[in-house]
């Protein structure tokens, strides 16, 4: 039972909301992909590696689609282990649930933003019966200077179904980053932050939790790029006995 409860942490221990990022979509006909690993520790002895996949594209002025493996920074789940042992029978190991993501940016730095979570992955990782999930919101970006950029967003769960049957409740998730672009290194910094609105059929909603993010993107050229970050849950009944942490590397093409 302890480990089924650890394994649930696995896909807990971060927002599931994804959004590519908080700030404006590239201009009409770019488009961006990127791939990457993450060391999750999402609760006290467990530990898990992923890899995380994602594409976008700029289909006119202001829209974006979007393609992501990385739910909960957990795309593609490699190893899972609970001191030294495996995450339950079958062990928590797969494809996670891809998102397919819709973001439209009006010229005035406000951004419309809905991801959807397709009822889809490995079996032992999401389970027989994988649901849709749907969530939507409202993106906000504004330069203070050449340099310094902030980058936000307030997402609300419209769909968050258990199983055909049940349902958690809605949830939002506020987010924000700054990021400080020297020459091409960028660091970052960033807080997040998930609140219960509603209760579900099977649960009572969901306490506050507070996470901390901080990371640097280097341009390896106009046309590539690094990032590492590294985030942390501050607050919140949910960590109160461990502070989740996620550990990432990513690499990215833009064309």
């Amino acid at each position: 039972m302890m480990k089924k409860v650890l394994a649930a942490a696995l896909l807990c221990a971060v927002s599931s909301f994804a959004t590519w990022d908080y700030f404006p979509v590239q201009e009409a006909g770019k488009g961006e992909a990127k791939v990457g690993f993450g060391y999750l520790i999402p609760a006290e002895k467990m530990s898990s590696m992923a890899l995380n996949f994602g594409a976008r594209y700029s289909i006119i002025e202001g829209l974006e689609a979007a393609v992501m493996l990385n739910k909960g920074d957990a795309g593609f789940v490699l190893t899972c282990s609970v001191d030294s042992n495996d995450c339950g029978d079958p062990n928590k190991t797969g494809l996670n649930q891809p998102i397919v993501g819709v973001r439209y940016w009006l010229p005035m730095g406000l951004g419309i933003a809905v991801d959807v979570t397709i009822p889809a992955g490995g079996k032992n990782l999401v389970g027989d019966e994988p649901q849709l999930g749907l969530n939507a919101g409202l993106q906000y970006s504004t330069k203070f200077t050449e340099e310094l950029a902030l980058g936000a967003e307030a997402l609300v769960t419209v769909i968050d179904k258990l199983s055909k049957d049940a349902s958690n409740g809605m949830n939002l998730n506020a987010a924000l980053e700054l990021d400080y672009s020297v020459g091409a290194v960028t660091p970052f910094v960033g807080i997040d932050l998930q609140q219960g609105l509603s209760k579900g059929d099977k649960q009572e909603a969901s306490k506050m939790t507070l996470g901390f993010s901080v990371g640097t993107t280097c341009d390896i050229n106009e046309s590539m790029y690094a990032q590492v970050g590294y985030w942390m849950g501050l607050a919140g009944d949910a960590y109160k006995d461990y502070a989740p942490k996620t550990i990432y590397v990513d690499y990215g093409i833009k064309f």
